[in-house]
């Protein structure tokens, strides 16, 4: 049975063209529109099963909004193309969250996603989970970098022969936002070297990670640091100086106390009370506590003791700032 050829591919048609005759191609043709057909149905099918909605729920759902309709025409145009079937997941993970969602104005924001989940492939997105995941680079601890991965860091991630596809990779991660790139500055404004992290767009993304193929280690655990910090002023007075805490997690903290300590004076630095009230950290979010200037009363380095929750339980912290050498 000879192949429809308004089925090939333009390249299948070209190529059969060229050698005489579509029919010689017809098995390949068949192939291919079997393959694209069964994963299609495979995509829609998933997302519906993600979703909990019968099916015919679902068609209705669809139809009924024009924006739903774009957003599973881009899913299903891509999940047809891919042979990976982590990808043809995810594409159906966003459209099911789509589906499920709660607030219609919010639509668009989806497409946003599902956008970017078509212009990436499964080995993008498990790099993402490699810079996303807490292995705090001891080059950038503690400053402005903190949370970034230098190029050299998550190479060693990688085997020697693949190393030099660690900047391609990283190059769609950052076309579509999902990193960015902390450039090293010297005193001239000349960047040197790079340090990668995941931008609050990246880790909406990876919120769409969990219950999939592709494994998301700790998606469920916040990573809460502290770190000093000041910056000089004019006078002396000027100056400022804090504690700030941040979540460089991947699930959302919550935090129940924070106190803080010079060990060496056994006395509080901070402007104001200790924190008792619960203050939410979502990832890349930072809490700063004004403290008081260095003194013989308040020496550095302070003892941060911090109590939080997050998607695995309750945890206590405690880590000394403002050490020297360190921020």
């Amino acid at each position: 049975m000879a192949a429809d050829p308004s089925l090939l591919p333009a390249w299948v048609e070209a190529a059969a063209t060229a050698a005489g005759s579509v029919a010689s191609f017809g098995a390949l043709g068949l192939a291919i529109h079997d393959r694209r057909r069964r994963r299609g149905l495979e995509f829609a099918e998933a997302a519906i099963a993600i979703a909990e909605l019968a099916p015919g729920d679902a068609v209705e759902v669809i139809v009924g909004d024009e924006r739903l309709t774009e957003l599973f025409e881009i899913g299903l145009d891509e999940a047809i193309r891919s042979a990976a079937a982590e990808k043809r997941w995810l594409l159906s993970r966003v459209l099911a969250s789509a589906l499920s969602a709660s607030d219609d104005a919010r639509l668009e924001e989806y497409a946003i996603v599902m956008r970017a989940v078509a212009a990436v492939e499964p080995y993008h997105v498990r790099l993402l989970v490699e810079i996303a995941t807490p292995d705090i680079d001891p080059v950038h601890a503690g400053g402005r970098l903190e949370g970034a991965k230098s190029i050299d860091f998550i190479s060693k991630r990688f085997q020697r022969d693949q190393r030099d596809l660690v900047g391609a990779m990283l190059s769609v991660l950052e076309r579509e936002s999902l990193v960015e790139n902390r450039p090293l500055e010297t005193y001239g404004g000349m960047s040197i070297g790079s340090a990668y992290a995941v931008t609050r767009f990246g880790t909406r993304f990876m919120r769409f990670l969990p219950g999939g193929p592709i494994d998301v280690p700790r998606a469920r655990s916040a990573t809460v640091v502290a770190r000093y910090e000041s910056t000089p002023g004019a006078r002396a007075s000027e100056s400022t100086h804090a504690v700030v805490i941040t979540n460089l997690g991947l699930d959302d903290a919550t935090i129940t106390n924070i106190s803080i300590v010079s060990p060496s004076s056994k006395r509080s630095p901070l402007h104001g009370d200790d924190v008792n009230e619960p203050v939410p950290l979502r990832p890349w979010d930072r809490l700063s506590l004004a403290t008081k200037a260095p003194s013989d009363d308040w020496p550095l380095p302070y003892e941060v003791h911090i109590r939080f929750t997050d998607g695995e339980g309750v945890h206590e912290l405690i880590t000394p700032v403002g050490a020297q050498g360190r921020s």
